[in-house]
């Protein structure tokens, strides 16, 4: 082989490294330049007056996925996302659980499996409370029940 030949193919490797690296790191910066919440380590949703008393609190669904939840002293977060196919959950007009307008899947208030096609929970997410006296929910940390008594996974609010 010439010299010149073996310079294109080493151009063409570099070239086509450098191209695959471009595109990995597009890919991982593309969640940031979208806004997704996923990426977002704490969201803020507001401070404990915001939830008075106990039930479900929808206010951060939609820019967020986030439901808040209040019941027996606890505090805490939810994904609005249906564990089946990821469709966004309903509050049933009953106030007391959650349909999947996709494949009618129900969870309960506290996010358990009532009916299929769902076989796994709503995942429910860490949540604290900041020096400012501001809740932070970290999106990027979703907890499955064997976690949900975890510290950190919920937080004490005074009854009412």
């Amino acid at each position: 082989m010439s010299d010149t030949q073996d310079m294109n193919r080493r151009d063409f490797v570099a070239l086509a490294a450098g191209i695959a690296a471009a595109a990995v790191c597009a890919g991982a910066l593309a969640p940031r330049v979208r806004g997704d919440d996923a990426t977002s380590a704490a969201v803020p949703v507001g401070s404990l007056s915001d939830y008075p008393k106990d039930g479900l609190y929808m206010t951060y669904e939609k820019p967020h996925h986030i439901i808040i939840a209040r019941e027996s002293g606890s505090l805490y977060a939810m994904s609005s996302k249906c564990t089946h196919k990821g469709c966004d959950i309903k509050l049933a007009p009953t106030n007391d659980h959650f349909i999947c307008p996709c494949h009618h899947a129900q969870y309960d208030d506290a996010g358990k499996v009532l009916h299929g096609p769902a076989k796994a929970p709503l995942f429910r997410y860490p949540i604290s409370v900041d020096s400012g006296g501001k809740i932070l929910v970290d999106t990027t940390q979703p907890l499955g029940p064997d976690h949900w008594k975890d510290a950190g996974a919920s937080i004490s609010v005074a009854s009412a």
